[in-house]
């Protein structure tokens, strides 16, 4: 943090129940800045850091996120957990969970897998098999009315209603994906009581090996007291420098089994590839997987996620095309591996970058990460006098 403040000169000023979140002044145009753009931060609203800290997930960990896009929960919790363990960040929208993968990719986080499925199809795969969930649930949003006038002009008592109909069965699914003895987080950007410690009740009722836990952070104000202990959960407000947040901590009474998993049968990787591959990282991924020609690399085992829609098994590094390995942008991104003659450019060669442009660069010839600062924004290819640029050009700025 304090280099990254150095580099910047942005002030710091930190948000109290967060480890690593700080407001920025609204004058700063962060979403086309160098550092959003090669993942060093993310842009979230100051309370919705607080549910991911209250779930405190651990290297280590089989960590779900079941209502993840657009990501900033997913990215705050695989910084956490440093590249050790399973993340798995679903979202049923197909669209949002696109959005989902590339937030993902741009924190360069390596053991994360990327669905986009009904919560229901989850526990077919996944019964019992995590650790932590984060359920994030889609709410009426009247923390957000101060923020978004979409949000107020979309309020109804009929929309609350559904709401919480739909957060009761998102929750049954998270009870049977829960390892006994593993920690649930259920969250809303929402104020009434129907969606919050209304739906906890009838939740804990319905489920009488969970509990509510006290939840040890500072910030925000005690939930209110219908049943079941529900004054511990805890609601922050717009006074409490940010929007509005409800967030309860419960655990499923058990003892952990051991955990079921299949694994994907890939193919042989072409011989020489992983050289090739090697020769441009500090260390090795764990594991690989190679199938149709495309090469994928991880921290974890590649698990089986049938009948899931997969959109993202941890990092695509490439796909062999006619006859030779094209590297794909998420594998530069990664930030598991580190990277060899990373070639840093100025301000103003990385904002010719980031608009799709070639750099006039002597080099060697070969495949080079670019970066500034030695944080890595892409990858170009040199030819000798040029770096021929290799940023997606979805993610050029226009």
């Amino acid at each position: 943090d304090i280099t990254f403040f150095k580099e910047t000169n942005w002030e710091e000023e930190k948000v109290d129940w967060a480890s690593h979140s700080y407001y920025y002044k609204e004058d700063l145009t962060v979403g086309y800045s160098k550092e959003f753009l090669s993942g060093l931060i993310y842009m979230q609203e100051p309370s919705a850091s607080f549910p991911v800290e209250v779930l405190d997930p651990k290297p280590g960990e089989i960590v779900l996120d079941l209502c993840a896009a657009p990501g900033s929960k997913s990215t705050q919790i695989a910084e956490k957990m440093n590249h050790e363990g399973l993340l798995i960040a679903n979202e049923i929208d197909s669209n949002r969970a696109q959005i989902l993968k590339e937030n993902i990719m741009k924190c360069g986080a390596s053991n994360v897998i990327v669905l986009s499925s009904n919560p229901k199809d989850l526990e077919g795969c996944f019964h019992e098999y995590f650790d932590a969930i984060l359920v994030d649930a889609p709410c009426s949003g009247e923390g957000m009315f101060r923020k978004e006038k979409q949000a107020i002009d979309d309020w109804s008592i009929e929309h609350v209603k559904s709401c919480a109909i739909r957060q009761s069965h998102i929750l049954d699914s998270a009870y049977s994906l829960l390892m006994p003895g593993g920690r649930l987080v259920y969250s809303t950007c929402t104020f009434n009581v129907n969606e919050n410690e209304q739906t906890i009740d009838q939740f804990l009722t319905k489920y009488p090996d969970m509990k509510i836990l006290p939840i040890d952070i500072k910030g925000g104000h005690s939930g209110i007291h219908i049943n079941h202990s529900t004054e511990y959960a805890r609601r922050i407000y717009p006074m409490d420098k940010g929007e509005g947040q409800f967030i309860c901590l419960l655990q499923k009474d058990g003892n952990r089994h051991e955990r079921k998993e299949s694994y994907l049968k890939g193919e042989s990787i072409p011989k020489g590839l992983l050289d090739d591959i090697h020769a441009l990282i500090m260390k090795p991924f764990p594991y690989y997987y190679f199938y149709q020609n495309k090469l994928y690399g991880g921290t974890y085992p590649f698990i089986q996620v049938k009948p899931c829609h997969l959109i993202r098994h941890q990092c695509y590094i490439g796909e062999v095309k006619k006859g030779r390995f094209v590297y794909s942008h998420d594998f530069f991104m990664n930030a598991y591996t580190g990277f060899r003659n990373i070639i840093s450019l100025n301000n103003e060669e990385i904002h010719s970058f980031l608009h799709g442009e070639a750099i006039k660069y002597k080099v060697d010839k070969g495949i080079y990460p670019v970066g500034f600062q030695n944080h890595i924004i892409g990858y170009s290819k040199a030819d000798g006098t040029y770096l021929k640029n290799k940023f997606p050009k979805g993610l050029r700025i226009k």
